[in-house]
């Protein structure tokens, strides 16, 4: 999945989000969440924030569900998604992976 600026629209966004996950067979669904996971977890470590920092911040999302993210186990909704990248204070696309 390739992000666009033009997509900034959540709307739009979200029904990208979710056709491209619903087209990817069970292995790369896998390997674009370890991918996004960890894309997330590198800007929150060079925002400074820890795990509990992070859940502490208004409008955060719960430390198990952040980890859980983070370590490839589960893809976040595109609202978890803007969540994030509100409380990491990046765009949205920063938090996207490369595509391969």
């Amino acid at each position: 999945m390739v992000y666009n600026q033009r997509w900034h629209n959540y709307t739009t966004l979200r029904v990208y989000f979710m056709t491209c996950l619903s087209a990817m067979n069970t292995k790369a669904r896998q390997k674009f969440a370890k991918s996004l996971g960890k894309k997330i977890r590198e800007v929150r470590l060079e925002r400074g924030y820890s795990l509990k920092h992070f859940e502490a911040k208004q409008y955060s999302i719960d430390r198990h569900a952040l980890s859980k993210i983070e370590l490839g186990k589960t893809v976040p909704s595109v609202y978890t998604l803007y969540k994030i990248a509100a409380v990491l204070q990046v765009p949205l696309g920063n938090l996207l992976p490369n595509s391969d």
